[in-house]
This record gives C-alpha cells, sequence and structure tokens, in this order.
C-alpha cells in the first residue's frame, strides 16, 4: 500500500489532475482483477484436492507407512518435506496440504521419538518452494501473465535455481536442527 501510495503521488506530481491520476489506477485494479481470479479458482481447487486426499484414506496410509519404516530426523524430514512439495506442485497451494499434514505431525514423531518443529520445518520448506515448481500455482500463474509467456515456461527458467534453494534450505535445517 506503501508503494501505491508513493506511486500514486508521483503520477499526481506528474499529470497535475488528480482525476487523471484516479483513472489510471483502473488499469492496475482490472489487470490485478484478472490475473488473481484463477489464483482464487486453483486455490479452491487445491483445497478440495488436500480434503479428497483425507477422504481416501491417504494421509492414516502415510502415518502408518512412516511409522513402520522408522526414520531418523533427517529422513523424516527429506520424505514429509518432498511430499510436501510433490502436493505443493500438484495443488498449487502451499495452505491446502501443510494444513491437511501439519496436525498429524506430532502423532507421528511421538512414536519415533523425533522433535516436531524440525520435521515441520521440513513440510513448510518443501510446500513453499513446491508453489515455484508448479504451472498452476497463483504465483507461476500471475507472473506468467504479466511477462505474456506460458507458465510451464517460466517453470523452465525457475526450477534450477528452485532445487537450489530447496537443497540449501533443507541443509540448513538438517545443520541448525
Amino acid at each position: 500500500m506503501l508503494a501505491f501510495g508513493i506511486a500514486l503521488f508521483a503520477e499526481l506530481i506528474r499529470h497535475r489532475n488528480l482525476r487523471t491520476v484516479f483513472k489510471s489506477t483502473t488499469i492496475f485494479f482490472e489487470g490485478m482483477g484478472n490475473q488473481f481470479s484463477y489464483a482464487v479458482t486453483l486455490i479452491i481447487g487445491g483445497q478440495i484436492f488436500a480434503q479428497g486426499l483425507v477422504s481416501l484414506g491417504l494421509i492414516e496410509s502415510l502415518v502408518g507407512s512412516l511409522q513402520i519404516l522408522s526414520f531418523n530426523s533427517i529422513g523424516l524430514t527429506s520424505v514429509l518435506g518432498g511430499g510436501m512439495l510433490g502436493l505443493s506442485m500438484v495443488t498449487g497451494s502451499n495452505v491446502a496440504p501443510l494444513f491437511t499434514l501439519v496436525p498429524l505431525v506430532p502423532n507421528i514423531v511421538a512414536h519415533l521419538g523425533l522433535d516436531p518443529i524440525t520435521t515441520m520445518l521440513g513440510m513448510q520448506n518443501g510446500a513453499s518452494l513446491g508453489l515455484f515448481l508448479s504451472p498452476i500455482s497463483p504465483v507461476m500463474v500471475g507472473v506468467a501473465g504479466v511477462a505474456h509467456i506460458k507458465s510451464v515456461d517460466l517453470l523452465k527458467r525457475t526450477a534450477v535455481p528452485v532445487l537450489v534453494a530447496l537443497l540449501t534450505s533443507c541443509m540448513g535445517i538438517w545443520i541448525l536442527y
């Protein structure tokens, strides 16, 4: 909002007509509305998908499998972080899969004797970076729309930096926690 206010003030100095300045803001709001109407639709679809995963029993199967495998902290963080990365890529949202699975973490780690915070950090890390590897995520759709390119082409340009960021942040989690 501060940047928007500064831009309005600069335009007012440039045009010296408040009506012209306010008319020019309609372009900004129309463009934002067009791009983010897709984002809202994708977020709703992602939440429905995540709820479907819970309804199908996939979450309970995952919990049972992880308890059988008895991972250490790094293994569990890697598996759940990778799972969140994949779910975030598929749903185009980091919120829906993260809020679906995070409440289950204390039960998973309690049986394994591990720290829930470390595990949740890995999950949040994977979910957040998965947005930049999803061609249907709102941020990718919005940026691709502004740049007038396909979101898949944008994905090709962001894949390597995002994977480097993922590895770097995972190593930070493993070293610091």
